[in-house]
């Protein structure tokens, strides 16, 4: 069976990591479209190479506001390979094009991460994740909330608590990330630190909000460490603060997953505005402060490990005042069993065989 993958962004690569190679071991032929929202090595081609997914057979080169695009350029090749099935990844620009595009093609489209709601429709993902749905024949759930959500909007496709493919890949990285060795490259104790990410518009296009959150991390006496994503480090150096916050904090460029995972493994709070983040924290039993006014992974919040503040300077010292007192809590398993991969290919091929 021929299988159309689109992605564009890094979140998309790891949630079509294990369903990927599960394609492959059941002989059909997937068919990845990279879009290239995600253009430059740190954030697109290493992941391609560390999680051994094949080569996108089609690599457009458009940016994320290139959607328009993205949809004619994926309507040719869907005529041209003519596949039984999208497989749509979260809620990116990449993600709604392919979704258009389907849809407009005729062919059926399944949605992997169906159903998450921020209810804050000022942010484009939420936008996206609410089309991508209503277009959608098999939406797949992270989460028993999510099949709540989908179930309350009346959404016409088939709709599955399969469990989340985030979860999957964390475990099935586990061991490779427990003998990692960015530690000692970056010679930093293992939880000894906090981690940092930082690249939504409304967080980094603000000089204002910059420097609020510079001035908390300078006054903070835990070492933090900072990947910067390159859409940051530019409007760091627009704005004339990269020096500011390399004296304040350690800066490191984008990591590889596997680096990544390490250091939020051996970290003892992540602080972060990434949605993908937020549960690959959780995975590993680490506390979370979230730099948005809302967030999709409402069970993290209700277990007590995620504090969503937003910009707001109360609620962030409250925050990190409260993990470095009571760290994580015991959590419920709410991402499903590691199987999220096998459940939505076997609802595929249950379906099409």
């Amino acid at each position: 069976m021929n299988i159309l993958t689109i992605v564009g962004a890094r979140p998309n690569f790891i949630k079509a990591y294990l369903v990927s190679q599960e394609l492959k071991r059941r002989g059909h032929r997937e068919i990845i479209v990279h879009t290239g929202q995600h253009y430059d090595y740190e954030m697109s081609a290493v992941f391609f190479n560390e999680l051994k997914i094949p080569a996108p057979e089609y690599n457009l080169g458009l940016r994320a506001e290139q959607i328009n695009q993205m949809v004619d350029k994926i309507k040719d090749i869907i005529k041209k390979t003519r596949p039984a099935l999208s497989l749509i990844y979260g809620d990116t620009n990449s993600s709604l094009a392919g979704a258009v595009a389907s849809y407009l093609s005729g062919i059926l489209i399944a949605h992997i991460e169906a159903g998450e709601r921020s209810f804050d429709f000022e942010m484009p993902e939420e936008r996206n994740r609410i089309l991508i749905d209503h277009y959608s024949q098999f939406l797949f759930c992270a989460t028993r909330t999510a099949v709540n959500h989908l179930k309350k909007e009346g959404v016409k496709g088939r709709v599955f608590f399969a469990g989340n493919v985030m979860y999957d890949s964390v475990l099935s990285c586990l061991p490779k990330v427990k003998s990692a060795t960015i530690l000692n490259k970056l010679k930093l104790e293992p939880k000894k630190y906090h981690l940092l990410t930082l690249h939504r518009p409304q967080n980094v296009d603000s000089k204002d909000n910059i420097l609020a959150l510079l001035e908390i991390f300078t006054k903070h006496n835990q070492q933090v460490v900072f990947p910067l994503h390159p859409r940051t480090k530019k409007r760091l150096q627009y704005y004339g603060l990269l020096s500011k916050f390399k004296k304040a904090i350690k800066i490191i460029p984008p990591q590889p997953y596997l680096n990544l995972l390490a250091l939020l493994y051996n970290s003892t709070l992540v602080m972060t505005d990434s949605g993908g983040l937020q549960t690959e924290a959780f995975s590993l039993g680490i506390p979370c402060i979230t730099f948005l006014n809302q967030t999709t992974w409402v069970e993290t919040v209700a277990s007590g490990n995620n504090r969503v503040v937003g910009l707001d300077r109360k609620k962030i010292e409250s925050a990190l005042n409260y993990f470095s007192k009571h760290g994580f809590n015991k959590a419920p398993d709410i991402f499903g069993n590691g199987q999220a991969y096998l459940n939505i290919v076997n609802q595929v091929e249950n379906y099409f065989l």
